[in-house]
């Protein structure tokens, strides 16, 4: 994610007409109903914890009022997190699972797709054996706040939904359907 895309998301956040009036050229996005955060195939190597505080942020309300034409309003305004959902197939990895497990615990939004990789701790080290395939060691393993770990197995979605092309032209592809029944209300939790 850009710069300018991270401080139009948070701008989006705490207002959301702020984007159309700093940046005229994300005009529009005051309509956004959601957010579909996509990191299948992430192999991870950023913090996943600034995408949570982002997305999850609270901010305070009513610290001091702006007068205008239009009227008194508190600022800053209260915040109200969009409804999101975090996309996870086979080939999500490390810190994409160390999000995942941040989006089920602090219960951001439905995970969707498939189990993922199963090398959370970012500990793996590959080894070529001698017939040219891989095998993965892991020295450590990350474990969820309930003690349960997923090294080795992955992390299932909250809803599953096959990572494959769209079956038809004009659809979207299949998690991506699932993803937006599931913001919508239609989804299974």
């Amino acid at each position: 994610m850009s710069a300018e895309t991270a401080l139009a998301v948070v701008d989006m956040l705490l207002d959301r007409g702020e984007p159309a009036r700093a940046r005229p050229n994300l005009s529009g996005w005051e309509g956004i109903d959601g957010f579909l955060l996509d990191i299948r195939a992430n192999a991870g190597g950023y913090d996943p914890g600034i995408l949570s505080t982002l997305l999850r942020g609270r901010w305070s309300a009513g610290d001091y009022v702006l007068k205008s034409r239009e009227g008194r309003s508190p600022a800053p305004p209260e915040s109200r997190p969009l409804p999101v959902a975090l996309l996870v197939n086979s080939g999500t990895a490390s810190a994409g699972e160390a999000l995942a497990l941040s989006f089920r615990r602090h219960k951001i939004g439905p995970i969707v797709g498939e189990k993922t990789a199963g090398m959370g701790s970012g500990g793996a080290d590959a080894k070529r054996l001698s017939d040219g395939s891989l095998l993965w060691l892991s020295s450590r393993a990350m474990e969820d706040s309930d003690g349960r770990s997923y090294e080795g197995s992955g992390i299932p979605p909250d809803i599953e939904a096959a990572d494959r092309p769209p079956a038809r032209p004009g659809e979207e592809e299949a998690i991506v359907e699932a993803a937006i029944r599931a913001l919508a209300g239609g989804g299974k939790r």
